[in-house]
């Protein structure tokens, strides 16, 4: 997996731990309306409101195992956001804007002060970077090093 797919899902992630909130709200309110519209039915018979009930509860059961996992992608990629600033920061500005904290570009190129074209440069530098030196190295703040960089910090401590 690349840079942009990891920060694709990871702004996926994002996006989804925002919308649950209104989903289950959403969910609670048709519950409401629909118990009280099916009520006692005409023919005599009686509906089972907790059916409603149970339905929201398993939505929300399913939304805290998901929760967690989501969490913890979004948590992965604030690390690599984190050690990306300190190599490279205006770009881990706009990844943080872009996938982080899912902004559409054009209120990016307003915040930055920036041409569409220049963050979109930017935002490339930056998983072409992260490509090239690695996720693990980029999450330390580091350059990955090379067995020649190695063999000349060896030589100098001799």
């Amino acid at each position: 997996m690349d840079s942009r797919e990891f920060f694709c899902g990871a702004r996926e992630a994002v996006q989804r731990l925002r919308g649950y909130a209104d989903k289950i709200e959403a969910k609670r309110q048709l519950a409401v309306i629909k118990a009280r519209a099916e009520g006692p039915s005409a023919r005599g018979g009686v509906t089972d409101p907790s059916r409603r009930i149970d339905e929201l509860m398993d939505f929300e059961a399913g939304f805290e195992r998901d929760k967690l996992q989501l969490a913890e992608t979004v948590a992965e990629a604030e690390t690599v956001v984190s050690g990306l600033r300190q190599i490279d920061p205006g770009g881990a500005a706009v990844i943080r804007a872009r996938y982080i904290n899912a902004m559409p570009w054009a209120d990016i190129c307003e915040a930055c002060g920036m041409e569409y074209g220049e963050v979109r440069a930017i935002e490339s530098a930056a998983h072409d970077l992260i490509d090239s030196e690695g996720m693990a190295a980029v999450k330390m703040g580091r350059r990955s090093v090379t067995a020649a960089d190695w063999e000349t910090v060896d030589r100098r401590q001799r």
